[in-house]
């Protein structure tokens, strides 16, 4: 492969990489992609009985703390998401591994440059 074309081909894949890299940020940011296994981990507790006004209601953890005290709940959530390795979440390996795929393709076009570069050196 001619230079200028490994050149074009880092460009390509450089800018590929920023996409998927802007893409993880935003799935990160994104706290709408944690709200089910947020809610999941708090109604692991079990439901509660609240009584109002002598009529006893009953309802998951996830809905008292939403209605109650969303305030809280959006704390929790934050504090939730930051305690995920988000490496683990299946959503983020959609971007993760092809960003490992362009990161590979660049190395290996940097290697074909320095292969060019030290058969130029030797040249001279």
């Amino acid at each position: 492969m001619k230079v200028s074309a490994l050149g074009a081909a880092i460009d390509a894949i450089g800018f590929a990489i920023s996409d998927i890299e802007t893409a993880i940020e935003n799935y990160k940011e994104d706290t709408g992609n944690f709200v089910e296994s947020y809610d999941d981990m708090l109604n692991e507790m079990g439901e509660r009985e609240i009584k109002v006004g002598g009529v006893v209601l009953t309802c998951s953890q996830a809905e008292l703390l939403k209605e109650y005290d969303p305030t809280a709940y959006r704390c929790g959530l934050v504090d939730y998401i930051d305690s995920i390795d988000i490496e683990d979440d299946p959503n983020y390996k959609k971007y993760a591994e092809p960003l490992q795929d362009r990161i590979e393709e660049l190395r290996d076009i940097l290697d074909q440059l320095r292969e060019i570069e030290e058969g130029v050196e030797d040249e001279l």
